[in-house]
C-alpha cells in the first residue's frame, strides 16, 4: 500500500496537491524498510518542485530510517544528494559544502552518488564566482559519469554546468533524451536559450522558471525565482544583479580551528553520547562521526573525549 501510494504521487505530480496526499499516504503505512524508499522519491519529487524545506525534512526522516535500520551506507548516499541540492538552491551553499565533504570522506560512496555530489560542488562554485574550483569539479565529475544512458540525467546536469562555465558552446542531448528528464532538461536550456524549444512538459514553478530563461523572459523568469526564494537564479535573469554572498563561517569563541559541524559534534559528546546516537541525531554515518571526533581531539590538544568535552564545558563557563 505505501509503495502504491508513492507511486501515485510520482505519477500526480503535475497536481502537486495531490502528490502530496499520496507521500503523506505512503509515510503513514510504510514499515521501516518502505519507508526508506518512499522518503527517497518524496525528497526527489519536492526538489523539482522547489520545495526544498519539506525535500530535507523527507531527507532527514529517511536517514534516520536507514541509520535504525542498520542500512545507512547503502541507502543514505542517494538521500544526502537529494539534500545537497535542496542546500544550494535555498542558498545554504557552506551547509551544502560541508555535507559534500562528509559524505565524500566515505569509503563505499557509489560511483552516481559521488558524481552528483561533484556536480552539486561546482555549481556552488560557480554561483560563489570561483569558476576555476567549478571548472576543476565538472572536470572530476566527467570522469566519474562517462556516457552511461543511466546515468543521463547527471550527465544533463554536468552539460549545464559547463555551459555556464563557457557560454556558446551548446549541448549534444537529442530531443528524445531531454524528454526523458525534463526537469533537467529545463535547466540546461535555460543555459543554452535556442531559438527552437522543444516540446517538453513543464511541472512546477522551477520548471516554469527555467523555461522563461530559455525564452528569454527573463521578467517572468525572475518572478519565478524571486517565489521561490533562489536568490542567484534570481540573479541570472536580473540585469546587474550581484549574486548572493556566502556567509562566512564565525569562529568559534575559546575553541580555535573547531568548524560548525565539529562544534555540533562536540557538544554532543559533551552530552554522553555515542558515535552511533551522534550520527542519528544529525543524519550522517558512524565513520564520519568518528573522523569529525578524531579531529577534534586533535585540534584541542585533547587525548580523549572527556578531556573534549571538560574544554567545551570551560569555554562555556568562561
Amino acid at each position: 500500500m505505501a509503495r502504491a501510494h508513492a507511486c501515485l504521487g510520482l505519477a500526480t505530480a503535475a497536481d502537486p496537491k495531490t502528490a502530496r496526499h499520496h507521500f503523506a499516504a505512503a509515510r503513514a503505512t510504510a514499515d521501516p524498510q518502505t519507508i526508506i524508499d518512499v522518503t527517497t522519491w518524496e525528497s526527489a519529487f519536492c526538489v523539482a518542485m522547489g520545495a526544498y524545506a519539506e525535500a530535507i525534512e523527507a531527507v532527514q526522516m529517511g536517514l534516520t530510517a536507514a541509520h535504525e535500520s542498520f542500512q545507512y551506507a547503502k541507502c543514505a548516499p542517494i538521500l544526502v544528494v537529494k539534500w545537497v541540492q535542496a542546500l544550494k538552491a535555498l542558498g545554504r551553499w557552506a551547509e551544502a559544502l560541508d555535507l559534500i565533504d562528509e559524505s565524500l570522506g566515505e569509503a563505499e560512496l557509489p560511483q552516481l552518488s559521488h558524481a552528483a555530489l561533484i556536480i552539486s560542488r561546482g555549481e556552488i562554485h560557480l554561483a560563489q564566482g570561483d569558476a576555476a574550483a567549478a571548472r576543476a569539479a565538472a572536470d572530476s565529475a566527467a570522469r566519474l559519469l562517462g556516457e552511461e544512458p543511466w546515468a543521463r540525467p547527471y550527465q544533463i546536469r554536468l552539460r549545464t554546468l559547463q555551459i555556464r562555465l563557457d557560454p556558446g558552446t551548446g549541448h549534444t542531448l537529442d530531443p528524445t533524451e531531454l524528454a526523458a528528464h525534463p526537469h533537467e532538461a529545463w535547466a540546461l536550456l535555460a543555459a543554452v536559450q535556442p531559438a527552437q524549444l522543444p516540446d517538453l512538459p513543464v511541472v512546477g514553478l522551477v520548471d516554469e522558471a527555467y523555461r522563461a530563461m530559455a525564452r528569454g523572459d527573463r521578467d517572468s523568469a525572475a518572478r519565478g525565482w524571486r517565489a521561490l526564494g533562489q536568490a542567484y537564479e534570481l540573479s541570472l535573469c536580473t540585469p546587474h544583479a550581484v549574486p548572493p554572498a556566502a556567509k562566512a563561517q564565525k569562529p568559534v569563541p575559546g575553541l580555535p580551528g573547531l568548524t560548525a559541524r565539529e562544534l555540533e559534534v562536540l557538544h554532543l559528546v559533551a552530552e554522553g553520547k555515542s558515535n552511533r546516537q551522534i550520527a542519528a541525531e544529525l543524519f550522517i554515518s558512524g565513520n564520519t562521526v568518528g573522523v569529525h571526533v578524531s579531529r577534534i581531539l586533535t585540534k584541542l590538544g585533547a587525548a580523549t573525549r572527556t578531556e573534549a568535552a571538560r574544554k567545551l564545558l570551560d569555554t562555556t563557563m568562561g
